[in-house]
């Protein structure tokens, strides 16, 4: 697993409509973004050095699900520490505008900003400045909401903020790969296109607000992206890229882009990989010539498929467009080969990256998808719903109309908000596919995957034996909402359980001695 430290271009996507358009630009100083390294216990003093140090008035927080908690804490810290410092927050966990709690909850923001923030931020930098400005995309800490209003202006898109601010990103990688010291990668975060034209119900693409898709330097006569691919490529501290377009194949240059990155890749040394790439829903015979040529080159050495469900009711459900799986099948199968047969160098698997817990779910459907999956030669990947604030599945109609149980709990350690029973299935249902899967990961890690992965039809079988352990789970976690498993009263973390019980598992799930040469490290051949 490649550990990272994501280069966010938010701030230079800002700064660039700001210093294009606003009427107060020269009534401030932009700062480089300011990354978050150390423990966060650490994150008070390092923002009391910087603000100190550089006089800030405004200090603004871009924020995820993954750091919501860590800023929105720094950011409370900071407030009563100077109580004056204007404090704004934005991204797609920000949920203001729909959320009349949100202020009473974070007294100690000034403004958020929600949808796309580029015109947003010019506006309300212009207000504080004193210029007269129509607020867009903005509200105010009485829970004033301004209106909304997608980010469009083609003069803006034709530009870069990749290469307009190219020497302090450069000198941003440099300092992060010094900083960093080894532990974690320098990865770039790179779009060429900003949004989506799909309603998938469990994501927050532009925050649901709209489903425009725009192009990036679109019109220009030698093409932005071709220019940044470049730059990547000669800043040599700027490892890996994530190409975060939601559809990679969806637009016409996207196969242009393939190949250069690939021509690139192959005569400039330092050009950065790609990592998790997120593919075209429908166009798969295009989106698999797209993979294998990264494959050929070298710049994707993993391949993993978004499907969420093989049912199409389910999909229906999400809104998720997808090629049925009976005319998917055979494409996919075909891929899955061809990676093993050429491209498996590191020896791991493929993964099918699915959702439990969506609307229309029964644990036939966890069978199912890992059946199918294991069919094939690929592992079922599987993520637990969690419903983001600016998501259609956040709606109280839709959590209504299916019913949908929400509740924090603890799996592997970590919290997670999750759905945990709908109308299609309850609490012990939704605990038991959990546990399936959960299991079966844990024993595809433990065990060698080739022995593992393609029989899940046996694994679900022999899944009733596995009851009473079930049994005792599910009472375990209605008292304590922690995901464990529970065997002979004993709680056991995943992989703690199937280490202390390697031959029992085996055997009552694959109908066989467990040979002990089968581990991890060991190398068999595998056929589909």
């Amino acid at each position: 697993m490649i550990m990272t430290y994501m280069i966010n271009p938010v701030s230079w996507m800002l700064r660039l409509n700001y210093e294009n358009e606003a009427k107060s630009k020269d009534c401030y100083n932009w700062l480089a973004p300011w990354p978050l390294l150390d423990n966060p216990s650490n994150d008070v003093n390092q923002a009391i050095e910087l603000i100190e140090k550089e006089k800030i008035d405004i200090l603004c927080f871009s924020v995820y699900v993954w750091n919501r908690k860590r800023l929105m804490t720094l950011a409370a810290n900071i407030k009563e520490i100077y109580p004056n410092l204007v404090i704004c927050v934005g991204g797609p966990d920000i949920d203001s505008h729909t959320n009349s709690n949100f202020f009473p909850e974070h007294p100690y923001i000034d403004w958020a900003m929600y949808g796309e923030g580029e015109t947003a931020f010019t506006s309300l930098l212009d207000h504080l400045a004193g210029y007269e400005s129509q607020l867009l995309n903005v509200v105010d800490n009485k829970g004033t909401v301004y209106p909304h209003q997608p980010f469009m202006d083609k003069n803006i898109l034709k530009k870069s903020p990749y290469l307009e601010y190219r020497d302090e990103i450069a000198a941003l990688a440099k300092d992060l790969k010094r900083d960093l010291n080894g532990s974690r990668q320098v990865l770039m975060v790179w779009e060429t296109t900003k949004g989506c034209p799909y309603t998938c119900t469990f994501c927050d693409w532009s925050s649901g607000l709209h489903h425009k898709v725009r192009i990036w330097g679109k019109g220009e006569l030698e093409a932005n992206w071709k220019k940044e691919l470049q730059f990547f490529s000669e800043v040599e501290e700027i490892e890996v890229v994530f190409w975060t377009n939601p559809n990679i194949g969806l637009t016409p240059q996207d196969p242009e882009i393939v190949d250069y990155w690939c021509e690139l890749y192959r005569t400039h040394p330092t050009c950065p990989r790609l990592i998790q790439p997120q593919w075209s829903k429908n166009k798969k015979e295009l989106v698999y010539r797209l993979v294998e040529k990264f494959l050929d080159a070298g710049v994707i050495n993993e391949f993993k498929v978004d499907l969420q469900d093989l049912d199409p009711v389910v999909l229906d459900y999400i809104e998720r467009p997808e090629m049925p799986w009976i005319e998917h099948k055979p494409l996919l199968a075909e891929m899955v080969n061809r990676y093993y047969e050429k491209y498996n160098v590191h020896d791991t698997e493929v993964q099918i990256f699915f959702i439990w817990g969506l609307p229309g779910q029964t644990f036939e459907n966890m069978k199912r998808n890992m059946i199918e999956s294991g069919t094939i030669g690929a592992r079922a990947h599987t993520f637990l719903f969690e419903i983001l604030p600016n998501t259609p599945a956040a709606d109280p109609k839709y959590i209504q109309r299916f019913n949908l149980n929400i509740k924090e709990i603890i799996i592997k350690g970590d919290p997670i908000t999750t759905v945990i029973s709908s109308s299609t299935m309850d609490i012990k249902e939704w605990l038991t596919g959990t546990i399936a899967y959960y299991l079966h990961k844990s024993m595809v890690q433990k065990f060698y995957w080739k022995k593992v992965i393609g029989r899940e039809a046996t694994y679900f079988k022999n899944f009733y034996k596995f009851q009473k352990v079930i049994d005792s789970s599910y009472e375990h976690f209605l008292q304590t909402n922690v995901v464990q498993i529970v065997d002979n009263g004993r709680p056991y973390d995943f992989k703690v359980y199937v280490t202390e019980n390697l031959e029992y598992l085996y055997e009552l799930f694959y109908e066989e001695k467990l040979n002990n040469q089968l581990t991890s490290t060991d190398n068999h051949s595998f056929s589909l």
